[in-house]
């Protein structure tokens, strides 16, 4: 608080020496060196400091707002979003909202500076779903000057792998980063009591308690066959929109596959076998391949699938293949990608609140990233990343969730990352990811990302000492 009485002090005596009496000059510095305990708070409208502040403002001819304060009262004051933009861990109901009644909010998402022929903002936005937009607002009041336009951006935390484990400095089970994830469940709607589902907290997913094909509270009552063909998968879920005299499943009508985004989220690094991260809340889960909705691109014959069997996942050329399905209801985690690219060779994620290193460790930092990614093993991705001082941030290696977040399921054609963000990018085996989670079914073994298209895969793991490329994260 010392520091904020402090920039006021100079901000009020700056202006005080330009345009007061030497007397109140002489005051104004005597009540900020005295700092009596009820006015530390200079925003505070009870406090003394916070009309000294505004009066030099007026008498300085300083119209900017101090505070919540609006000095100049002939222009609207700005649009304020609830909560604040920045990086969350739960879902969050976003407002704009301003002071004045009288005025009407207009907002943007394409990157326009918004207008009265702009959208109206009339209904809270949800995050996740809208993670990583550039939301821009303005308030127009008839009679007035237009407000300042303002500016926000929220991002939502990936969930932890799980590992907790260390296996070595600045790894994965040392660092830990990322959300807990937080299931709730089973448990089923008064209306609907033969109905259960689990919902997942931390990103807002709502599943279906039980595996297709399942039913009850602990999901031990077999309703029909509990593996099914990709197309077969996909019926299913979609059926349970019109159960309940079509009221639907729980009384949601938003019944599909989980995308592989959410899929993975379930995923956990910690574990040998049945990588289930939620064993009790999701019950009578098979140890074995899931469906998910996402395309391959590259194959439109392939599909992919999760087998928590040992945690990988796969995009298989068989989609008349027997494997389980668990459906969801919630809007989805949001797909594509929010980038910034920054002059300082690094890359902000606006989705995920991350911030990359554009260019792999052994390329140049220029804006085509020039040169040739000099591959590592395990051990020294981890240290270069640590060593690494890029924009003066704290880097690290990435772990499992976070690299794979930079998959891109749209394209038809490796790499698949977004190739105008991240250029240079190879395609050949020796040009995988490493991350920093160790697989826990060989220790010696550690996750990395395909990038390529050599195996149809998203993440495997190889022995650490293989050499690999290196792409370093930190937080923004």
């Amino acid at each position: 608080m010392y520091k904020q009485n402090e920039k006021a002090r100079v901000y009020v005596i700056k202006k005080a020496h330009l345009v007061l009496p030497l007397f109140l000059y002489f005051q104004l510095s005597l009540a900020f060196s005295c700092k009596p305990t009820e006015i530390y708070n200079i925003c505070d409208s009870r406090s003394n400091f916070f009309y000294i502040v505004v009066n030099a403002k007026l008498t300085g001819l300083d119209r900017s707002n101090f505070c919540n304060f609006r000095v100049d009262q002939t222009r609207v004051s700005s649009p304020r979003f609830l909560p604040k933009p920045g990086t969350y861990t739960s879902p969050q109901s976003v407002r704009i909202t301003n002071d004045d009644a009288e005025a009407t909010v207009y907002y943007t998402t394409d990157g326009s500076i918004p207008n009265a022929s702009s959208p109206v903002f009339k209904e809270p936005f949800l995050i996740p779903e809208q993670a990583g937009t550039i939301f821009q607002a303005i308030a127009i009041k008839p009679g007035t000057t237009d407000s300042e336009v303002v500016q926000a951006i929220y991002s939502y935390s990936l969930v932890k792998t799980g590992q907790i484990i260390s296996y070595a400095a600045n790894d994965d089970g040392a660092l830990q980063k990322g959300s807990p994830r937080n299931y709730t469940g089973p448990s089923a709607p008064s209306a609907y009591p033969a109905d259960h589902i689990t919902r997942e907290n931390t990103m807002g997913i709502i599943w279906k308690s039980c595996t297709q094909g399942f039913s009850g509270a602990t999901c031990v009552t077999a309703v029909s066959g509990n593996q099914f063909t990709f197309a077969d998968a996909s019926l299913e879920c979609s059926n349970m929109n019109s159960l309940n005299a079509g009221a639907g499943f729980a009384g949601f009508k938003t019944w599909r596959l989980p995308t592989m985004t959410e899929l993975l989220s379930t995923n956990d690094a910690s574990k040998t076998s049945f990588t289930l991260s939620a064993t009790t809340e999701l019950p009578v889960t098979f140890n074995f391949a899931y469906w998910s909705s996402t395309p391959y691109p590259f194959n439109t014959g392939f599909a992919w699938y999760l087998d928590y069997s040992n945690g990988n996942s796969y995009a298989t050329f068989n989609t008349n293949n027997n494997y389980h399905a668990r459906c969801v209801a919630s809007s989805s985690f949001r797909e594509g990608f929010y980038f910034t690219v920054n002059t300082d060779g690094t890359v902000f994620d606006r989705k995920t609140g991350l911030l990359w290193q554009r260019c792999a460790i052994g390329q140049n930092n220029d804006a085509t990233c020039s040169g040739s990614a000099s591959p590592r093993t395990w051990t020294q991705g981890l240290s270069e990343c640590a060593q690494l001082t890029l924009a003066g941030k704290t880097w690290r290696l990435p772990n499992r969730n976070e690299l794979a977040s930079l998959y891109n399921y749209a394209l038809n054609s490796a790499p698949f990352i977004d190739r105008t963000t991240f250029p240079n990018v190879g395609t050949s085996t020796s040009e995988h990811h490493w991350t920093s989670t160790t697989d826990a079914i060989n220790t010696t073994r550690a996750w990395y990302v395909n990038f390529t298209s050599t195996i149809n895969n998203i993440y495997d793991s190889s022995v650490k000492t293989t050499g690999y490329f290196v792409r370093c994260v930190a937080d923004n």
